[in-house]
């Protein structure tokens, strides 16, 4: 399963990679006159504060309030300004096309689970992207549908999911609901017999199933005010039979998961707070349904905890920032017992795999991924490269199956699946997503350039085999920064567009990252945040004095937490690029706790209610450090009521701002998307989608045509 590829990971590349394709059939140096009125008027009302002994002061704050009257007017008049642009550019139709062809049409996304000898899997059908419930024996089996959910009716698109399998894949729970839907009902299935059981989980918030080998019954876990609940049912028992086992409160931004021994006599509750922390607690069903504790007071990730054939194993960063994995005795569990049975190193060790009777370790060197195979007492048997830089996710599997998965993509190649035989060691492409790249005509390296302190920070630079290297090639510079993320090589559709038409993409691996481990992290968050800035300024520079591109056709795109650095090199250095595009950003920090969400990013940035902390902050926050006298590259800020996590308060307000010095000839646009704007016609497809309206801004600022 794909756990570590937070595929809450994928997210950045697939804001930061959207201006790719505007070059894919430009024509370069061809200007598009374009007519570009004076922005709406927006009202000042001046706030000024004293935050510790500083006068802040903040022009636009009324537009904090979006759901007031004259905000949802301000944004109407703002969204009809960016269309009387963005209407004269001539390329929709053909960036339309473009982008619909080099999307992925159905297939497997997502690495099988492996229980026993059954492979299962989601696969969606092309013509449609239905999604599929598909089971094969062995890896190579016929493939059979356990679900097909086409007669639902569904006003968006569906989600399958498999919350549950017993040992040997015997028996399954799964769930059919529309995108985004929080509550879902668990359905479950006699895979050997090939029958739908009349069990119904109803509706709620599940996090797991844990389905015995027996066939007898399961347990769950279920959100509940104040926390969440592990129940057990019988098979064939009517819901209201259910009985809460253990009950759990949970604080703000914790949610909570389980999972159960092979041998169906141990649970393992997880509790986790965000990306920081995991308390653990274990349950011996053979002695009794009581849970213990087994961490609770250690401020340290242990994840994912997994169980081999008699140990639980974990990977932490617990007394080591680049990870170490501890194996301990569900019988002996106490902290004195746990062993250490792969020790913390100068390599980043990513994450673990108990699958096929070994511990396969997924590592990262250098900011390229490769995976180790151990047998249970840590030899090693085995190692698993590919032939180029990329992203290779560690062995998806199960412990006494004979046969696994894995992943891997890079920028120049689709997403693939590979199966791998534990006996043998041999893997070979068991799904590849079909698309018309030829991965031989391209390339992908790693240059090193030094950052404003000396520091040494990595680079991934793609393009096409033999390009010029004569200051001219359109370039995108992408970076994040935050909250351990590690910006790896991954596939994009729209960059393979990007690669196609001979331009340059650089993902510069900024501290604030997780690339280098919890040492590269901590030298880019809370007071050292600016370095973070220099990393991607120090970046710029290097891109343009080795000849890649020069400041006219460079762009930098941040979105989410890639929009703090984003933001902050724009007004500190407006003259690197000729073009910004800053997605659901994050852009007043000193202010940002303040509203939904905010409180879970405290502990990466800090907060402006704590002295020292506001003093850092308000050095770099993008939005009190806009310079009215100063020319900056022309600016899309996009935002909408999709939102949830980055309010749209940081889009307005940075909009006006801009806005406001538009006299020095400064452009900002905003687009705002409503439920209105992003509703499919009756073709199926959006009116016009960010992508589109993303690259027809950037082909048109960096003076290229399609």
């Amino acid at each position: 399963m794909l756990k570590k590829f937070h595929v809450s990971q994928i997210y950045p590349v697939l804001l930061l990679t959207a201006f790719l394709l505007v070059y894919s059939s430009c024509t370069p140096q061809t200007t598009v006159e374009v007519d570009v009125p004076p922005p709406p008027e927006t009202r000042v009302e001046e706030v000024t504060e004293q935050i510790h002994g500083v006068e802040i002061s903040d022009p636009y704050r009324w537009l904090e309030d979006k759901e007031s009257e004259e905000t949802q007017v301000w944004i109407t008049n703002q969204n009809d300004y960016t269309d009387s642009i963005l209407n004269q550019l001539p390329w929709q139709e053909k960036l339309s096309a473009r982008l619909s062809g080099m999307q992925y049409s159905g297939g497997v996304d997502l690495i099988p689970k492996v229980k026993g000898n059954r492979a299962f899997y989601i696969n969606r059908l092309s013509e449609s992207n239905i999604p599929l419930l598909c089971m094969r024996e062995g890896a190579d089996g016929e493939e059979e549908i356990l679900v097909d959910p086409r007669p639902v009716s569904s006003s968006g698109p569906l989600v399958l999911y498999i919350p549950g399998l017993s040992e040997g894949g015997k028996m399954m729970g799964y769930t059919v609901h529309e995108r985004g839907a929080r509550e879902f009902e668990i359905k479950i299935i006699d895979v050997d017999s090939r029958t739908e059981l009349p069990d119904v989980l109803p509706a709620a918030a599940y996090t797991a199933m844990l389905i015995l080998s027996d066939k007898s019954g399961y347990y769950f876990t279920r959100y509940e005010e104040p926390g969440i609940g592990l129940y057990y049912r019988a098979v064939g028992s009517e819901p209201d039979s259910e009985r809460l086992v253990y009950s759990h409160e949970l604080k703000p931004g914790q949610q909570a998961t389980a999972i159960l021994s092979s041998d169906n006599r141990y649970i393992l509750l997880d509790v986790q707070t965000g990306r920081f922390q995991d308390q653990l607690y274990l349950m011996d069903l053979e002695s009794g349904e009581e849970m213990v504790p087994l961490v609770t007071d250690i401020p340290a990730l242990f994840s994912p905890p997994q169980f081999g054939e008699k140990y639980l194993y974990t990977w932490t960063n617990w007394e080591a920032p680049n990870g170490r994995i501890l194996r301990i005795d569900p019988q002996n569990p106490q902290r004195e017992n746990w062993e250490e049975i792969f020790p913390e190193s100068d390599t980043r060790l990513l994450s673990l795999t108990i699958a096929g009777g070994k511990l396969f370790i997924q590592y990262l060197k250098d900011v390229v991924s490769y995976v180790e195979a151990f047998d249970i007492d840590g030899n090693k048997t085995g190692e698993l490269t590919m032939p180029g830089i990329g992203l290779m996710t560690g062995i998806s599997g199960h412990w006494d199956s004979d046969f696994g998965f894995f992943f891997y993509t890079s920028f120049d190649t689709p997403n693939a699946i590979y199966s791998y035989n534990f006996e043998s060691g041999e893997h070979e492409i068991w799904f590849r997503h079909q698309v018309q790249l030829d991965s031989d005509d391209y390339e992908v390296k790693q240059v090193w350039y030094e950052s404003a302190d000396g520091a040494k920070v990595p680079m991934f630079v793609a393009h096409k085999t033999g390009v010029e290297l004569n200051g001219q090639n359109p370039t995108l510079l992408a970076g994040y920064g935050a909250f351990l993320y590690s910006y790896l090589p991954i596939y994009n559709p729209l960059m393979a567009a990007w690669l196609e038409s001979g331009g340059v993409f650089a993902a510069a691996n900024i501290r604030g990252g997780g690339e280098f481990g919890e040492e590269w992290h901590r030298a880019g968050m809370l007071q050292n945040k600016q370095n973070s800035i220099n990393d991607i300024i120090a970046a710029a520079e290097h891109l343009t004095s080795e000849k890649y591109t020069n400041p006219d056709k460079l762009a930098i795109m941040g979105g989410g937490h890639g929009s703090v650095v984003a933001g902050a090199a724009l007004a500190q250095r407006p003259d690197l690029c000729a073009a910004v595009v800053l997605r659901y950003p994050l852009l007043d920090m000193l202010r940002y706790h303040k509203f939904p969400h905010g409180n879970r990013y405290v502990p990466e940035y800090g907060t402006a209610d704590a002295p020292d902390q506001f003093e850092y902050l308000h050095k770099y926050s993008p939005y009190h450090n806009v310079d009215p006298e100063a020319k900056y590259p022309a600016v899309l800020l996009i935002s909408g009521e999709a939102a949830s996590s980055y309010p749209p308060l940081h889009a307005l307000k940075m909009a006006a701002l801009l806005q406001s010095v538009s006299d020095t000839g400064n452009l900002a646009l905003l687009r705002y998307y409503t439920a209105e704007r992003l509703r499919p016609t009756q073709e199926g497809r959006s009116r016009v989608t960010e992508e589109e309206e993303i690259l027809s801004f950037l082909c048109w600022r960096l003076k290229v045509n399609m």
